[in-house]
């Protein structure tokens, strides 16, 4: 999928100027109208290091009421969170009705970035895209809107990017061993994601897959897409449509006994 996108796309900067404004003053507008109709939702930022994840964020929330939305960035998990469920940090997260949550990094971090940092077993990786589908089907089956992007460039774009932060003193930071062990080891970085996006690309929770080689152009994208699922989602609660229940996939690791009956059970034991 990721190998087939044309990273050429651009967007002359008189032609954003153009529809920018109104973009902006709509999306605005939508957000206030899902708040008032209770309609929780879920914006996803996934892609390449320097592939402009926060930018893309930024420029979105700029535009936002800042009493309706919160921002998760998500690092690695703290030695805290690895007792517990791996999901269970994502759950808190989640907004409540009417809010925008966006996640720059997300429960996607767990199955890409990590599946090649911490050398996932391919069990443990099937168990994770299981669990990634079961949670989005559950809140959307619960009404969240959940838009997903995934932000692509290439190995040659990433590197140039890299080199530019490095050379300024103020970004330098920003650029780490891991960013250029990634660098390296693209076409390994590559498969992963292209696994990723095709093992969790549901019609409830799909993919929008960004080439972001022009910052217009994947604002843009970003923008008219936030607008045009707000859109869909605001006008199916105004018609009463409302998504159907899909149920919940049960594992094939849960092995279930069966129940004993009352008038078996031996109450001689405490």
């Amino acid at each position: 999928m990721l190998e087939n996108l044309d990273l050429d796309m651009w967007m002359e900067k008189a032609e954003w100027d153009a529809v920018s404004g109104e973009l902006k003053k709509k999306l605005g507008v939508l957000q206030q109208r899902a708040r008032v109709l209770k309609i929780p939702t879920v914006i996803v930022f996934e892609g390449w290091g320097a592939s402009g994840k926060g930018d893309k964020l930024s420029r979105l929330i700029t535009n936002l009421d800042p009493r309706g939305f919160s921002v998760h960035s998500i690092i690695a998990p703290s030695t805290d969170e690895r007792r517990y469920p791996w999901m269970k940090r994502f759950w808190e997260k989640l907004p409540i009705y009417g809010d925008i949550a966006l996640f720059d990094r997300s429960w996607y971090r767990e199955v890409s970035v990590a599946r090649e940092d911490e050398a996932l077993s391919r069990r443990e990786l099937n168990h994770r895209y299981d669990e990634i589908v079961d949670f989005e089907h559950q809140i959307t089956d619960d009404g969240y809107v959940l838009i997903k992007f995934f932000f692509h460039i290439s190995k040659k774009e990433q590197k140039k990017r890299f080199k530019a932060l490095e050379e300024k003193k103020a970004t330098r930071w920003r650029v780490t061993k891991a960013d250029w062990n990634h660098n390296e080891h693209y076409d390994d970085y590559l498969t992963a994601f292209d696994e990723m996006i095709s093992r969790t690309d549901r019609h409830n929770a799909p993919w929008t897959v960004v080439a972001a080689t022009d910052r217009r152009y994947a604002t843009h994208k970003v923008f008219t897409t936030v607008i045009a699922a707000l859109e869909r989602a605001i006008e199916d609660r105004q018609n009463g449509i409302g998504r159907p229940f899909t149920g919940i996939r049960v594992s094939d690791d849960i092995r279930t006994e069966p129940c004993a009956r009352l008038c078996d059970v031996d109450l001689s034991k405490s």
